[in-house]
């Protein structure tokens, strides 16, 4: 559920079809591997919207000035807040890890939006137009009106422009933007009038296949500025509220950006998940009611977790691949103590092989000492994967198509899981009690590490962006050239 899972993974879908082979598909034959239809925004659920989680623009407290994102800056302050209270730690089955897009963008003075104009009406498809913007300079200057109708025809290719290069911009929201129309499928037309024109838009980002992707990761770090590296490792997360029976759940998102995946299929714009469901300790195991999710939002039961009834993880949604592992840590509640938990457990029939070591593993999670009197608000997960599918026969001997990015919550074999029915092993294992007491005491960093079994720590406001729904940027990107700037990938249908 939420904007984001209706969205990205589409997008995802869209840019994870290349064959088996690790090689680029042809720019003149890919329009084959994408659905014929721009992905479509989902709606704001009924309960963020209730609920005001964003903040209330009628209320005339409220500010959206730093950062300008739709938020109101005393509730950002509050997600903010809540995002790092129970951002993951990411173990690395990789070299791989999540990151800031946008660094990519500002490590470059041209970094191209490529739009491919397509045929359809042709016996095959074909590529007739290919035009760029430059995404490195928006945010500088803003349209001349004059400019705005003709700056594609007469600028096709990036410039360092910011004026023309906004003018393409506002021109594809004004097209391509929620509202607009122009997101209707075309694969269902019986008739296609002569030419018919269908646009894909894409970002490009470094390398050609795995060799390239497997060697980007580091010297992109390197070539951003130090003063920004902390964030280079990121996530992106979208809160939201979702109605469930007689309350609401509150959701945080967190999205994780790869620009590259070489597992059972290779390519490029990963975008892969994971959800957190928080509650107050006493209420975890019920719904909470919308007064508790206003005191929330105001702050009022707060991120430090200080308070004798602290927030907490209630369950955890783990997606891989197209498969997604929900851990309710309500049944049996990891919270009780130790002797009521086990009789808890007692109770409940096991449905899944060896369940009872789940329930045991989530346990030590939420615990940071033995004694369990240090509570953790943390996931863990464990990223990437050992594919293995029959594609291995055509890899060389030696770790290959280690660099899935599902996010696993244990270390083991998910059969039938990847691609062609493949299987995904997980062969890395961490103490986590133990990285949290070096951590804590300095011995141990959040990264980022370039190599398998590091962690990666999110627990940094630096390290996350929050993301509102897409309804609270839409009327002021077209009015404001720094906030389409900033969230023009958020509203347009990019394939990544």
């Amino acid at each position: 559920m939420g904007l984001l899972s209706g969205v990205l993974a589409v997008l995802v879908v869209a840019a994870s079809v290349a064959p088996v082979a690790a090689q680029e598909v042809p720019r003149d034959a890919y329009l084959r591997q994408v659905p014929l239809s721009q992905p479509r925004l989902g709606p704001q659920s009924a309960a963020t919207s209730r609920l005001a989680l964003y903040g209330d623009p009628a209320d005339p407290e409220y500010r959206d000035v730093a950062p300008v994102d739709g938020i109101d800056d005393r509730r950002h302050g509050t997600l903010e807040a809540l995002a790092v209270r129970f951002a993951p730690y990411l173990v690395q089955n990789t070299t791989n890890f999540p990151t800031r897009f946008r660094t990519y963008i500002e490590n470059r003075s041209v970094f191209p939006l490529i739009v491919d104009r397509w045929d359809l009406a042709r016996e095959e498809p074909e590529r007739v137009e290919s035009t760029a913007l430059n995404l490195s300079v928006m945010g500088r200057a803003v349209c001349r009106p004059d400019l705005l109708d003709g700056a594609w025809t007469a600028y096709p290719d990036a410039t360092e422009d910011p004026v023309i290069e906004d003018c393409k911009l506002l021109s594809l929201l004004n097209r391509y933007g929620p509202g607009t129309g122009e997101v209707r499928p075309v694969d269902q037309a019986r008739v296609r009038e002569s030419p018919s024109p269908f646009d894909v838009l894409f970002l490009d980002f470094p390398g050609n296949g795995a060799k390239s992707w497997e060697v980007s990761y580091k010297p992109e770090y390197e070539r951003t500025p130090e003063a920004s590296r902390n964030s280079f490792p990121h996530s992106y997360v979208h809160p939201f509220l979702l109605d469930v029976a007689e309350g609401y759940e509150l959701v945080l998102q967190y999205w994780f950006f790869y620009p590259s995946n070489d597992s059972g299929m290779d390519h490029e714009g990963d975008w892969e998940h994971l959800n957190v469901i928080v509650s107050p300790r006493s209420m975890v195991g019920t719904v909470i009611d919308g007064e508790t999710i206003r005191r929330i939002l105001n702050g009022d039961i707060g991120a430090s977790g200080a308070e004798s009834d602290p927030l907490v993880i209630s369950r955890l949604d783990y997606y891989f691949h197209d498969r997604v592992m929900p851990l309710d840590l309500s049944r049996p509640n990891v919270y009780l103590p130790r002797a009521e938990w086990q009789a808890q457990a007692g109770t409940i029939e096991q449905t899944r092989f060896r369940e009872g070591e789940i329930w045991n593993a989530l346990r030590a999670m939420v615990w940071e000492d033995e004694a369990e009197t240090i509570l953790n608000t943390h996931p863990f997960g464990y990223i990437g994967s050992d594919n293995k599918g029959l594609n291995q026969i055509l890899e060389p001997p030696g770790g290959r198509n280690r660099n899935s990015h599902g996010t696993f919550p244990f270390p083991g074999r998910y059969n039938n899981v990847g691609p062609g029915g493949s299987t995904d092993q997980i062969a890395n294992h961490m103490d986590w009690r133990a990285y949290l007491r070096d951590l804590r005491a300095g011995r141990k960093d959040m990264g980022p590490g370039f190599r398998r079994g590091s962690v990666i720590g999110l627990a940094d406001a630096a390290r996350l962006t929050i993301v509102p729904d897409w309804e609270r940027l839409v009327a002021r990107a077209r009015s404001d050239a720094g906030v389409r700037g900033e969230w023009a990938w958020l509203l347009l249908p990019l394939h990544w």
